[in-house]
């Protein structure tokens, strides 16, 4: 398996979407910056934190994964690798979870620049009250998202599979995005995946109880469906069906 999860990252590291990925990574805090400027107004850290996980959850960082999730997968189809795959001895389950592997772990990273990219504008853009809590907080709430996006992008890898191709994945994502902006303050927003992520990964259950009037358990018990879902018809359809190349 560890040979498996090191030739995943061999093949990601010499690929375009390694550079790609790091760039985009970089994209929340570019915009950050940019309404900085032109607001011309002092920020706080907390406000600042705040805008990034909107933008990692709700909009770039969630494309930014599927793109990355889609691409590990369609690459075996697109570049005919899966023939020495299919013709080894090697499990296919065990191929799967090798690549789910490295996609949380790939996401985990960028997901490590998110956080110290925010800090670096909000530093040069003169933002205030940086404090040991707010620094904690989001990171902690970063990586709650992180976790609540990989097991939401399962749904996606199956679409690639199915039709080989990473445009209707992605397709899918946009259509998710939109619906994150325009559910985001709507009572149901608890029901739509997206923006289940950003009221996970920022519960305080009083707020979120005045506000939403629901328990966390039911966007939890959303995404874990989905992710369930997704990720076995993924392995059904990769280790059931006949691959044709």
């Amino acid at each position: 398996m560890f040979e498996l999860i090191e030739g995943e990252f061999l093949k990601l590291k010499r690929s375009r979407m390694f550079t790609i990925t790091l760039l985009g990574s970089l994209v929340p805090a570019i915009l950050l910056l940019v309404m900085m400027i032109k607001i011309e107004s002092t920020f706080t850290y907390s406000l600042l934190f705040e805008q990034s996980l909107e933008y990692v959850t709700l909009l770039f960082g969630f494309l930014l994964y599927i793109l990355l999730a889609t691409y590990i997968f369609n690459r075996e189809y697109t570049e005919h690798t899966l023939k020495t795959v299919i013709t080894t001895p090697l499990s296919r389950t065990k191929f799967i979870i090798s690549k789910l592997v490295v996609i949380f772990i790939w996401m985990s990273i960028l997901t490590l620049i998110f956080y110290l990219s925010t800090i670096f504008v909000g530093y040069i853009g003169g933002a205030t009250q940086l404090t040991t809590q707010s620094l904690m907080i989001f990171l902690k709430e970063l990586y709650i998202a992180d976790v609540l996006l990989f097991l939401l992008i399962t749904p996606f890898i199956f679409i690639t599979m199915l039709l080989k191709n990473i445009i209707p994945s992605i397709i899918c994502g946009v259509a998710m995005v939109l619906a994150n902006v325009m559910s985001i303050d709507d009572k149901l927003s608890v029901y739509n995946p997206g923006t289940a992520v950003y009221l996970l990964s920022t519960y305080q259950p009083y707020i979120n109880s005045l506000i939403y009037n629901q328990s966390p358990l039911i966007p939890f018990t959303v995404i874990i469906l989905i992710s369930i879902i997704g990720f076995i018809l993924s392995w059904l359809y990769f280790t059931k069906t006949d691959i044709t190349l």
